[in-house]
């Protein structure tokens, strides 16, 4: 058994696959307000980076401690949130995992995009501008290091240990994914975030540990979280684009 949540360790107040559903439904909404407050304070924080990557951060911060504070009182926060050492052999099947699915997922999206096109020129451009503006420095830490480790203290920390307390490994992996899937408000994503999120699972169970252990796992969460926020202003109802295969590519080389 891994260090999360137990049966043998359980939390204040169980969580069931319906409370999971709903704190994820309170961070995307979350995100949304922090993103919204942050472009009314200082026009034009959509299109930075490091606002959007700082925006993510804080709102997961407040989801997971209201999570924490919920659900696990009496739980080490430790446990609650997943973190542990990691094995070499976890190591290993981290880095085949990333090697695998990064040209996988990149390939799926170009097929899935082809096949149901994104017609947003506009905001496509946008998006490009805002990753051509940024530093290298600025985007690799929030591309590569912030957005996907408060993504993943979120879905594969408190939300994976909390159900993985009350059901077995597969409905936890399974529904985290979902739920992780879902949280890119983007229906073309949607195939790809979720091979992503139940990789993620598993390798979560295996080792027990949510940081991230490959870049390019790191890179497609965290692009896909940053669409989420820039897009997040414009409301549900306008299409938002996806980042391509190209711009992943372009994230894992830095």
């Amino acid at each position: 058994m891994t260090d999360s949540l137990s049966p043998e360790e359980p939390s204040s107040r169980p969580m069931s696959l319906l409370t999971g559903a709903l704190w994820s439904v309170a961070l995307t909404m979350t995100v949304m307000v922090v993103v919204s407050l942050t472009q009314a304070a200082r026009p034009g924080a959509d299109a930075d980076v490091v606002s959007l990557a700082t925006s993510q951060l804080l709102a997961t911060s407040v989801v997971v401690f209201a999570m924490v504070r919920w659900h696990a009182r009496e739980v080490s926060l430790r446990a609650t949130l997943g973190f542990r050492g990691i094995a070499p052999l976890h190591v290993a099947l981290s880095l085949a995992a990333g090697a695998a699915l990064c040209p996988l997922l990149s390939t799926i999206d170009d097929a899935i995009l082809k096949r149901w096109p994104i017609d947003d020129a506009a905001a496509a451009e946008h998006l490009q501008s805002v990753i051509s503006s940024s530093s290298r420095v600025s985007l690799v830490l929030a591309a590569l290091v912030v957005v996907p480790v408060a993504r993943e203290v979120f879905f594969r920390g408190v939300l994976y240990g909390g159900l993985r307390a009350t059901t077995k490994v597969g409905p936890a992996v399974m529904a985290t994914a979902v739920f992780f899937a879902f949280s890119t408000l983007e229906p073309q994503q949607i195939p790809t975030t979720l091979a992503l999120g139940l990789a993620l699972g598993w390798l979560r169970e295996r080792s027990g540990t949510v940081l991230p252990k490959r870049r390019e796992d790191c890179c497609i969460t965290g692009m896909k979280s940053m669409t989420t926020a820039r897009f997040s202003t414009h409301g549900s109802s306008r299409p938002r684009p996806r980042t391509s295969s190209r711009s992943r590519r372009t994230c894992a080389r830095s």
